[in-house]
């Protein structure tokens, strides 16, 4: 079960080995034979990034909890570093809310507010990061689930490009992505975790990126800004004033801003939605009914209907009309 505490972020806490490996890592630099740039630096993987000898029970801890056989990519790259892994994050049931709720793990709260929403659906990584649990943490993401609780936490996290930092098991849109308290710190992890790794066949070719590289020159580059994604909330100006912000920065230094219309639709996203239930009934399916009365009834509301929609209108890419039965863009955040 997770880690003791009023926020509630970690899970697979392991103690007596993240010491052990800590006292190593010190006797190595004490001798200074450092094995890695991250030798003794203390990381968190979410709990949906497997783990050899852990089970991932994708915050439910519901059917067939066999352990991992072997790292994740993500946990590979930063063991070849010597990163030393102090625990597992939370997550909610399956990744699919933006809040810290979970049926496995209970909840996850904001430490600038015990009472406030961390985000999700890496929510225990956004705590962490607060919290100081060590300084690099690693999400996942597709539809928010490191953008979301970096925002709410006030912490650096960002979706890197699709196949830039390997992961398993791929699937289109589905990115891991460094959470931490500076630019710096993201930037030095990225060196790591975006090294290759075959077992994503969605990987980009090796690069010779150089992510500490901060002083990179933006003039000539063309930007696009985009204030309007089409269908959801209406913007906050408070966050609107954010981006402008940041954009008139951009064109001081150069950069030749493009207005981009929106990307979306109402359809378009009720696609999404309706492909997303249906994904998520087959996995209840796979439960025994005494195991799906455990998992939140949020999401089992959310899916009901899932296993009554055809193969064609399950395809994201084939939308149905905006007067479909759908959950509000707000709710909607993906591992």
């Amino acid at each position: 079960m997770s880690r003791p505490g009023r926020l509630n972020a970690l899970y697979g806490y392991r103690a007596e080995t993240f010491l052990d490996a800590a006292r190593a890592s010190s006797e190595r630099w004490t001798r200074g034979e450092p094995r890695g740039t991250l030798d003794g630096v203390p990381v968190t993987l979410k709990e949906l990034i497997a783990t050899r000898g852990m089970p991932v029970p994708n915050g439910t801890g519901l059917g067939p909890q066999t352990p991992a056989t072997e790292d994740a990519p993500p946990g590979s790259r930063l063991a070849e570093d010597e990163a030393l892994l102090l625990a597992k994050t939370t997550c909610p049931d399956f990744g699919m809310l933006s809040s810290g709720r979970s049926s496995f793990h209970g909840t996850t709260r904001n430490p600038w507010r015990l009472d406030c929403n961390p985000g999700g659906s890496s929510a225990g990584a956004g705590a962490a990061v607060v919290a100081g649990y060590g300084p690099l943490h690693v999400g996942t993401d597709i539809g928010g689930s490191v953008r979301l609780p970096a925002a709410w936490c006030g912490v650096v996290g960002f979706k890197p490009t699709q196949g830039r930092i390997p992961i398993d098991p791929y699937y289109v849109g589905r990115c891991a992505g460094p959470m931490t308290r500076s630019v710096d710190d993201a930037a030095l992890m990225m060196t790591t975790l975006a090294r290759t790794d075959r077992r994503d066949a969605t990987r980009l070719p090796p690069d010779s990126i150089d992510w500490t590289d901060l002083a990179s020159d933006v003039s000539g580059l063309r930007i696009g800004v985009m204030l309007d994604a089409g269908c959801g909330l209406p913007l906050d100006d408070e966050i609107a004033a954010a981006v402008e912000a940041a954009a008139a920065r951009l064109e001081a230094a150069g950069a030749t801003l493009v207005p981009l219309a929106p990307v979306l639709t109402r359809e378009m996203l009720d696609g999404l939605d309706r492909f997303w239930r249906t994904r998520q009934w087959s996995a209840l399916e796979a439960l025994t009914p005494e195991q799906r009365e455990r998992v939140l009834p949020a999401i089992l509301a959310w899916a009901d209907d899932g296993g009554r929609i055809g193969g064609v209108e399950a395809d994201s890419s084939r939308p149905w009309p905006c007067g479909a039965r759908r959950k509000p863009c707000s709710t909607m955040s993906t591992p």
